[in-house]
């Protein structure tokens, strides 16, 4: 009788949890200030990793988010990835409607396991298993839990409160359990900011967020990473698919990686030496030629693949293996490269870099595993090359925004040490531009136009020359959006790969360019060169303005006016100077029919204050202002 009562009680009091656990996901619960701007709320993120003395790794994640919209739906989602070692050992998930009533509760039948493969040049062990959920309406709220284990401690996970622009947090918490006796390393960003609570104890470190409104992407601003609090954790014991380490210092996690990643890997077969010293015996002591010409031969018998499957998502393939078949992925191409120039004498190094569009350097805080990209340093006496080895286009020497300006991993044989990788300055990123335009009396214009570009401009315009000739007009009709009827002929691209200058010239036709006021035509000076951009305006400005890359542009225009018509006026332009950049136009008569037009524009790299963003962006307005300056032509020999 006594049992039955306590399991009526049981069964009472799970009635009720349940209930107050609903009632707490009701939409109407969330403050005020957590949906503004919100696609999504986390409402509660606990995130639970134990690392044991063993090297294993088990974590639990729980969490609730609240969705508002179709583009919440791809804030969260409920699922893990996984590989063969590592396994997710529990996956379930609840979903709820807007007053917290649940909908549905997903089952295994509803679980996708799927491989992680990005193309067909692609070799990974890695698979994702997820539940796939369509809402029936908005809002409603997912809850997810996942246990997971693994063999690879190497990579603690980062901790972020907030993991999407257009979300909020009521509540996010992280805790790590390891052997009291190793030694943690940890990297708190914007704790303070936004008052974040920590706790480290002897082998148990615990923080928590609350209350955490969205942090809105801006234009300009720092990566949006860098703007979002996060914990970065790291322990001196480590393993790496099965290979265990300890280090301290880059000196020691160095001399770790090179013995077990890189060591006995770096034969060179004997008819790759062989072409080597032939090319050394044409090159003489040319070191730069020497290098070039080696990297051009990788280029030519090599190919890109990614490979990603157990130790082979961080270990080279050997250099017999690449040399063999003929492919590899960023590690086995660097490597392969790296042992080449060394097999003729040139000092190479492997090299780890967070690569991607916007410079995000190592962590030299955290003496761990970083990165998602390898390329080769070449120290020489009065400079360093970087070589990236992935793009059978890409000249000696030039690794442009994917790998720019950073701090980069360089691993020695004895050791390790951070070096910056080529910082392309503002004045190297130039673009040239001449054109000699006849203008005829209905309106069309015609004119030879010819292009070259420099440092950073240069980059991915190499990729042009295997572009079919359709799709080069297309692009150029695009480019000068702002010509009506243009037609493009003639196009010829010209690639230095020496000089890092890329040139394009063609013939360009268009109709109707400018306006007609009576007997007067009004043409905008801007022609080939005109800049459109004006950066968004915002209520408040929150973040540091922030020009990752400087460039300058240099125009000139030669510009024929049809017979029967004269110059009436040029436009007077003073010269522009600000923090943010230098703008100049000159628009002179040289005869009776030709003006010469000078552009100079130079927007200067930088990191500034965001109260100054409202004078960037009015030095922006001004220069898409001036640069559509209108010359006006009048007609002549008018009849009484």
């Amino acid at each position: 009788m006594l049992s039955l009562f306590r399991i009526s009680l049981i069964s009472v009091f799970w009635i009720i949890s349940s209930h107050l656990f609903a009632q707490e996901l009701a939409v109407t619960h969330i403050p005020e200030e957590l949906k503004k701007d919100a696609n999504s709320v986390i409402r509660y993120f606990n995130h639970s990793v134990e690392i044991t003395p063993r090297y294993q790794m088990n974590e639990t994640i729980e969490w609730a988010v609240t969705i508002f919209n179709a583009s919440g739906n791809y804030h969260m989602m409920p699922g893990g990835f996984y590989n063969n070692n590592s396994r997710i050992r529990k996956m379930q998930a609840t979903v709820y409607d807007a007053n917290g009533r649940q909908i549905t509760r997903l089952r295994k039948r509803d679980i996708h396991d799927a491989s992680v493969v990005t193309s067909s040049n692609s070799f990974t062990d890695h698979r994702i298993k997820y539940f796939d959920y369509s809402p029936g309406r908005y809002p409603y709220t997912i809850v997810f839990r996942m246990e997971y284990s693994g063999g690879n401690t190497a990579f603690i996970p980062i901790w972020r409160p907030i993991q999407s622009s257009n979300q909020s947090v009521e509540k996010s918490s992280f805790q790590l359990n390891y052997p009291s006796e190793w030694k943690l390393t940890k990297s708190e960003r914007l704790f303070e900011e936004y008052q974040i609570e920590r706790e480290h104890l002897s082998g148990i470190y615990k923080a928590s967020a609350k209350s955490i409104p969205v942090i809105n992407e801006e234009s300009n601003a720092p990566a949006y990473g860098l703007m979002l609090p996060s914990g970065r954790l790291s322990l001196n014991h480590f393993q790496l698919e099965g290979y265990k380490g300890k280090a301290e210092t880059w000196q020691e996690f160095g001399k770790w990686y090179y013995n077990n990643m890189l060591k006995g890997r770096d034969n060179v077969p004997t008819s790759t030496i062989r072409e080597i010293e032939l090319i050394k015996s044409q090159v003489g002591n040319d070191t730069i030629e020497m290098a070039r010409r080696i990297f051009e031969m990788v280029q030519s018998k090599t190919r890109y693949i990614d490979v990603a499957i157990g130790i082979g998502g961080w270990k080279p393939l050997t250099v017999e293996t690449v040399d063999q078949m003929g492919y590899g992925d960023c590690k086995a191409l660097s490597f392969y490269t790296m042992a080449l120039f060394r097999q003729a004498g040139i000092p190479a190094y492997y090299s780890i870099v967070h690569a991607g569009n916007r410079p995000v350097d190592i962590d030299t805080s955290q003496v761990a595993i970083q990165g998602n990209h390898i390329i080769v340093c070449v120290p020489l006496a009065d400079t360093t090359l970087w070589v990236e080895t992935t793009d059978q286009s890409i000249p000696f020497g030039f690794i442009g925004t994917h790998s720019d300006n950073r701090k980069t991993l360089v691993i020695k044989d004895d050791g390790a040490i951070v070096k910056r990788t080529t910082i392309y300055p503002d004045t190297l990123n130039l673009r040239k531009s001449q054109a000699n335009i006849i203008l005829l009396e209905d309106g069309t214009i015609e004119a030879s136009v010819k292009i070259r570009s420099y440092g950073i401009r240069y980059d991915r315009k190499y990729l042009l020359l295997n572009t079919r000739q359709s799709d080069l007009e297309e692009m150029y009709k695009k480019r000068w959006s702002y010509f009506q009827g243009m037609t493009v002929k003639n196009i010829e691209l010209n690639n230095d790969k020496i000089s890092l200058s890329f040139e394009e010239a063609m013939d360009i036709e268009a109709r109707s360019y400018g306006s007609r006021s009576g007997d007067r035509i009004l043409i905008p000076s801007g022609f080939f060169s005109r800049n459109q951009y004006i950066p968004p305006r915002y209520p408040e400005r929150i973040n540091p303005l922030v020009i990752d890359r400087g460039y300058i542009d240099q125009d000139q225009f030669k510009f024929i006016i049809p017979e029967g018509y004269e110059i009436e006026a040029i436009p007077n332009i003073d010269k522009i100077e600000t923090k943010f950049g230098v703008y100049h136009l000159t628009i002179e008569k040289e005869d009776d029919r030709t003006i010469i037009i000078n552009r100079y524009l130079w927007v200067k790299s930088g990191t500034f204050k965001p109260e100054l963003y409202s004078d960037y962006q009015q030095f922006r307005r001004s220069v898409a202002s001036l640069d559509q300056s209108n010359i006006v032509l009048i007609k002549t020999n008018q009849q009484p």
